[in-house]
C-alpha cells in the first residue's frame, strides 16, 4: 500500500467508531509505516537468529546509493555495505573464519550507556557477535551473540579450535565446546596485572591498546603489541601457553606484511618494515641498537619468558604505485593511523596488491602509503604524507580497522558516533568522558564495508567445511587470496597429521626442480609451507638445509630464523654444522639473518665467521645491530680479534664505528675487568692508528659523563679502583683528538687525581 493510502480511512467508517479510537488506529498505521522507513533505510538487512539484547537502528543510516555517490575513491572502485544496524553496532574490530562467517566486536554506545537499561557495571559492556551471508548475496544477513559481558574488548584473533580476545585487563581464549554458536568456556591466557579500569593513571594507555590490536602472523605467534607480548599455545597441553617479550616503547607494532615482517608506527605516523626481527637485535643488554625500534622492557606482565623469538623476513618491499584521484583531498597532515593492514586479497586491481592501508578516524578518511626501500636501515618506510585512498562525504564514517576478506576485498570497520576510538580519562572514576570528537547530529550506529572494483569478475570460494579434509585445505593454502593461505595455515597448524607434514616438505623442497620450470612451487607457498610445519613441530635438519638452500632469500633467512630460535637438541645442531659449513655460500641479502643465527651459537668458531662477513663488505647499520646483539659477555675477545685483522680497514667501511659501538657495550656493561683490558689494548696501538680513537671513544662515552655521576643509561657505574697501567701510554700520546678521549675518560671514571 503507497504510503499515502495509510491514511485514507472510509468516512462511513471513521464515523461508526469512537473519535478516540480512531485517532488511536491512526497513530498505529503511522507508527508502522515509521517502522517500515527505519528498516528501509537500514539495507533492509533482517537478523534471521537473534540472542541478546538488539541495538535500535540509526536514525538516519545512508543507503547503498546514497554510500555509492558520497564515497570519493579511485575511478573503478566502490563502496558497499556488507552489515549495518540492526544487524551490527558500534563495531570496533573484525575477522573472517574459514567459515565463511564474520566475528566482530561490539560495543555499546554512550545513548544505552547512559539509559536506564545500561549494565551496572559500564565495564562489561561488549560483545562478539557472528554474523553469516545465509542467501549468498554477499550481504550480512544473521546474527548470532557468541559472547557477552566482555570488558571492553579491543580486537580478536579466530582460529579453527576457539578464539583469542584483547581485554581492557588481559588476554582470554574462548571456546564453543557444544557446537551451539556461544562461548561456554573463557580461559585467561595472560593478565596485564591490574584491575584498573581503563583511564586509570596505572592503567596502559587507551591510544596503545586500541591503536595495536592482537595478530596472528605468519610465524604461528599471536601477537599482543599493547603489552609487549606474543602468544603460542603449548602443543599438546590444553588452556597453557609460550609468553615471550617483544619490543615495545616509541614504535607501535601494527600488523604484518604477506612475508611476516612486522609493521612498526612512530608516533610521527611514520611505517617501517622490519627488515630483521627486533627481537634479534635486543639480546646483548649493553647493546642500544641504533636501527628504529624500541628497547624491550624489563618486566613481562604476562607470564613467564623462555628462549628467543621467530619473526619476519628481510627482504625490501617495492615501491607501490600511490591511488590517482581527479578530485583534490584536503591537506594532508600527519595524523596517528590505526588498523593497518596490507591487502593480499585477488580482487583488487594488480596496483593495489601488497599496498599498505591505514585508518584515519578523526578525518574519516582511508589512506594508501607509498613504501620505499631503504637497504642501509633496518626497515622499509612509507612515506609520511600518505595518499587519500577513500573519503567518504558524510559525518558519520570512523574507520578504525581494515581487513582482507574471503572474497579478496578490503573490508572496513566502521565504528560510527557515540563512541570515541580514543577514550580519554575521565574527571570523575564515575563520569565518563566526551566521547565524541566529531559531532554530527544523529548517532550512527556503525556498520561493516568493503571496497571492490566497479566492474568486479565475482571470486567468491565456498566456504570451507566445519572440518574440512587435507585436499580441501591444502587447495586454499595455494590461493592466491592472502585470506585463505593464511586460514589454511592455522587449520593445517591446528590440526597436524602426517600426510600434510609430507605435503608441506614436498613444497619446501620444490625448489631444487631445474631452474626455468614454470611448474615448480612459487616462493611464497615454500615460505609459507616452512612456517607450517615448524608450527606443526614438524621440522627436520634435513628440510631446514634444503630451506638454506633455497634461491629466494626469504626462505633462506626464515630457515636461519627457525635454527636460532631452536632449542639445544638435534634439530638445532644438525642445522647449525651446516650452516657453519655454508656460511660463505649465503648472499648478502641473507647476511642479517646469517649473522642473527650465528650469533646464537656462541662459539670461538662462530664468531670467526661472523668477523669474516662483517669485514668482507663496508658494513650497515643494521649489520652491525645483528652482529652485537649476540655478543652478549663476548665484546672484548671479538674486539682483540677484529683489530688484529688485517681485513679491519679505515673508517670508510664504517669498521671505526663498529669498534667503537663494540667499546661502548664494554663500557656500559660494568665489568671494570674488562674496561681495563680495552684500554690496555687501545695503549698497545700506534698512536697513529684509527682504532685508537674509535676505541677510546666508545670506552669514554659522551661528553656529558662527569666525576660526580654515579649512573648511566640508568645503570649505576663500577670505576676500577686504580687506572689501568696502559692509561700512562695513552697519556703521553700528542694527538688532540686521543687526548680529549683520555680526558673524558679520566673524568668518567675518576683518574684525574691519578695524573
Amino acid at each position: 500500500m503507497p504510503a499515502d493510502n495509510y491514511f485514507q480511512v472510509p468516512r462511513r467508517f471513521c464515523l461508526s467508531l469512537d473519535r478516540g479510537i480512531c485517532q488511536a488506529l491512526i497513530g498505529w498505521l503511522v507508527v508502522c509505516h515509521s517502522f517500515d522507513s527505519a528498516a528501509v533505510s537500514a539495507v533492509g538487512f533482517v537478523a534471521s537468529s537473534r540472542i541478546g539484547q538488539e541495538p535500535k537502528p540509526p536514525l538516519s543510516a545512508p543507503t547503498k546509493a546514497q554510500i555509492a555517490e558520497r564515497a570519493l575513491l579511485p575511478d573503478g572502485m566502490a563502496l558497499e555495505i556488507v552489515a549495518a544496524a540492526p544487524l551490527v553496532t558500534h563495531p570496533i574490530n573484525m575477522e573472517f573464519d574459514h567459515r565463511g562467517r564474520l566475528w566482530v566486536v561490539e560495543w555499546i554506545s554512550d545513548d544505552a550507556r547512559d539509559s536506564s537499561k545500561r549494565p551496572e557495571n559500564q565495564e562489561f559492556s561488549a560483545r562478539i557477535v557472528t554474523l553469516s551471508d545465509t542467501d549468498n548475496d554477499g550481504q550480512m544477513d544473521a546474527r548470532i551473540v557468541y559472547a557477552d559481558r566482555l570488558r571492553l574488548p579491543a580486537s580478536i584473533v579466530v582460529q579453527p579450535s576457539g578464539v583469542y580476545v584483547s581485554q581492557a585487563q588481559g588476554l582470554i581464549w574462548l571456546q564453543d565446546l557444544d557446537g551451539d554458536g556461544r562461548s561456554d568456556q573463557r580461559t585467561p591466557v595472560a593478565s596485564v596485572g591490574t584491575d584498573l579500569p581503563p583511564g586509570s593513571d596505572d592503567a596502559p594507555s587507551w591510544e596503545r591498546w586500541l591503536d595495536s590490536p592482537i595478530f596472528a602472523n605468519l610465524d604461528n605467534w599471536i601477537y599482543w603489541p599493547s603489552h609487549g607480548l606474543r602468544i603460542r599455545a603449548i602443543p599438546g597441553h590444553p588452556g597453557h601457553w609460550n609468553h615471550e617479550r617483544i619490543p615495545t616503547g616509541t614504535h607501535t607494532i601494527a600488523g604484518h606484511d604477506e612475508v611476516g615482517r612486522l609493521i612498526h608506527v612512530s608516533a610521527k605516523g611514520r611505517f617501517q618494515f622490519e627488515s630483521l626481527p627486533y627481537r634479534f637485535l635486543h639480546r646483548n643488554p649493553n647493546h642500544p641498537p641504533q636501527t628504529p625500534g624500541a628497547k624491550v622492557s624489563t618486566e613481562t606482565q604476562g607470564g613467564s619468558i623462555r628462549g628467543d623469538l621467530r619473526g619476519g623476513m628481510p627482504i625490501e618491499l617495492q615501491p607501490l604505485q600511490a591511488a590517482s584521484r581527479s578530485k583534490a583531498a584536503p591537506e594532508t597532515r600527519v595524523d596517528p593511523a590505526t588498523g593497518a593492514v596490507v591487502y593480499r586479497g585477488d580482487l583488487l586491481p594488480a596496483q593495489y596488491r601488497h599496498a599498505l592501508f591505514a585508518c584515519d578516524p578523526e578525518n574519516g578518511t582511508i589512506h594508501q602509503y607509498p613504501v620505499t626501500s631503504d637497504i642501509e636501515s633496518t626497515a622499509s618506510q612509507a612515506e609520511v604524507k600518505p595518499v587519500v585512498f577513500l573519503s567518504l562525504e558524510t559525518g558519520d564514517f570512523t574507520p578504525v580497522q581494515l581487513q582482507n576478506g574471503p572474497d579478496g576485498a578490503l573490508y572496513i570497520v566502521d565504528i560510527g558516533e557515540g563512541f570515541t576510538t580514543k577514550p580519554q580519562k575521565p574527571t570523575h572514576p564515575k563520569e565518563s568522558a566526551d566521547r565524541s570528537p566529531r559531532s554530527h547530529g544523529s548517532k550512527a550506529t556503525g556498520r561493516i564495508l568493503r571496497i571492490t572494483p566497479t566492474s568486479k569478475v565475482s571470486r567468491q570460494k565456498a566456504p570451507l567445511a566445519d572440518v574440512p579434509s587435507v585436499w580441501e585445505t591444502t587447495s586454499r593454502f595455494t590461493s592466491d587470496n592472502g585470506f585463505w593461505s593464511d586460514a589454511a595455515q592455522r587449520w593445517l597448524v591446528d590440526t597436524s597429521s602426517s600426510k600434510s607434514a609430507r605435503i608441506l616438505e614436498q613444497w619446501v623442497s620444490d625448489h631444487q626442480r631445474l631452474v626455468g620450470n614454470t611448474d615448480s612451487t612459487p616462493a611464497p607457498i615454500r615460505l609459507r609451507a616452512l612456517w607450517t610445519l615448524e608450527g606443526q613441530g614438524c621440522l627436520t635438519s634435513e628440510i631446514l638445509q634444503i630451506a638454506m638452500e633455497d634461491p629466494d632469500p626469504t626462505v633462506r633467512s626464515a630457515a636461519l630464523q627457525i635454527t636460532a630460535d631452536q632449542p639445544p637438541g638435534p634439530l638445532r645442531e644438525g642445522a647449525l654444522a651446516w650452516v657453519l659449513q655454508r656460511s660463505s655460500a649465503f648472499p648478502g641479502a641473507t647476511h642479517p639473518s646469517l649473522l642473527a643465527c650465528l650469533g646464537s651459537t656462541k662459539t670461538l668458531q662462530a664468531d670467526g665467521f661472523m668477523r669474516s662477513i662483517l669485514l668482507s663488505s663496508p658494513i650497515s647499520v643494521l649489520l652491525e645491530d645483528a652482529a652485537i646483539s649476540g655478543l652478549a659477555g663476548r665484546e672484548l675477545s671479538f674486539l682483540k680479534q677484529l683489530i688484529s685483522d688485517p681485513n679491519c680497514g679505515p673508517a670508510l667501511n664504517r669498521h671505526a664505528h663498529f669498534v667503537q659501538r663494540l667499546g661502548e657495550c664494554i663500557r656500559t656493561s660494568g665489568d671494570t675487568a674488562n674496561l681495563e683490558q680495552a684500554v690496555d689494548l687501545a695503549s698497545k696501538l700506534p698512536e697513529t692508528d684509527w682504532k685508537v680513537s674509535a676505541l677510546l671513544a666508545g670506552l669514554a662515552g659522551p661528553a656529558s659523563s662527569n666525576a660526580k655521576s654515579t649512573v648511566e643509561s640508568g645503570r649505576p657505574l663500577l670505576r676500577p679502583s686504580r687506572p689501568p697501567s696502559g692509561l700512562v701510554t695513552l697519556r703521553r700520546m700528542q694527538n688532540p683528538e686521543i687526548q680529549e678521549w683520555v680526558r673524558r675518560l679520566e673524568l668518567r671514571n675518576g683518574w684525574t687525581e691519578n695524573r
